[in-house]
């Protein structure tokens, strides 16, 4: 893929395939979007193209997002990533293993796309 310089790159990872999709559609008008539908081929993905930031579900198979954080804080070139988990796991213990796992921004199911848009925005500017 041929990577546009002028956005950032955002990965969606999601086996859900209308979110993932919602979210494409949304986030495209102002982001380079790829897509990915496990934390295997989204960790194989982030490896090749090094997205800016990354959103991942947490209950996939193959992989979860909670592994696929463990596995891009441990990694020397995807660390600094910018990282949002979504779940549908909404304890405070849920909310506590994705940020202690790496996430920057933990989200719950249902969510409000203008929300992790937001978030996503947030995260830029702190870059900047």
């Amino acid at each position: 893929m041929l990577r546009d310089r002028e956005k950032p790159l955002v990965l969606l990872i999601d086996d859900n395939v209308e979110i993932r999709e919602l979210l494409r559609m949304v986030l495209q008008k102002h982001y380079g979007v790829i897509t990915a539908d496990d934390g295997s081929q989204g960790f194989r993905l982030a490896i090749q193209e090094f997205p800016d930031l990354i959103v991942v579900d947490v209950s996939m198979p193959t992989m979860d997002g909670l592994e696929f954080a463990r596995l891009l804080r441990g990694s020397s070139d995807l660390k600094h990533t910018f990282l949002i988990m979504l779940s549908g796991k909404q304890t405070p213990t849920d909310v506590i293993a994705g940020l202690d796992a790496g996430a920057d921004v933990y989200l719950t199911k249902p969510f409000k796309i203008e929300v992790v848009a937001a978030q996503i925005r947030a995260l830029f500017r702190r870059r900047a």
